[in-house]
């Protein structure tokens, strides 16, 4: 089912990290999230990780090497990196109106690497959006 051990073993992790947290600490590190445009992003060596998990594929194709860049720039030198694109080569909008960029496998690990992001994990699967579309995706982690 898995491409790698390192993805069947990072779920058996986050499933247990999950059973173990308790409000008070959800409500710590909620206390310092902030909504904001990927445009936004200033941060210079600073997250331990970036999770940017099916958000991206909304930016226009021609952001994405600028906020690949700045996700670089933002992120530790061993910090990790996940990001989840629907697969395609094409742009669209979906049935709620809201716009998708889609990426082939080989694009989104090029536009990785030329940001200089170093990708070590691939999950490909397929399953249903918000919209209730049933669509290809990838999810890869990379290291900063």
């Amino acid at each position: 089912m898995f491409e790698s051990d390192a993805t069947e073993n990072l779920l058996d992790n986050l499933s247990t990290a999950v059973l173990v947290l308790d409000k008070s600490l959800i409500v710590q590190y909620a206390n310092h999230a902030a909504q904001a445009l990927f445009d936004d992003l200033d941060a210079v060596d600073i997250y331990d990780g970036i999770w940017a998990s099916f958000s991206l594929l909304h930016a226009p194709r021609e952001k994405l090497p600028q906020h690949l860049g700045q996700i670089k720039r933002a992120i530790k030198a061993r910090g990790v990196f996940h990001i989840g694109m629907k697969l395609g080569d094409s742009s669209s909008r979906d049935t709620l109106g809201r716009a998708y960029t889609y990426v082939s496998e080989g694009e989104l690990l090029g536009l990785l690497t030329e940001a200089g992001l170093k990708p070590y994990d691939i999950f490909k699967g397929e399953g249903a959006g918000l919209s209730g579309s049933v669509d290809k995706f990838i999810l890869v982690r990379a290291h900063g």
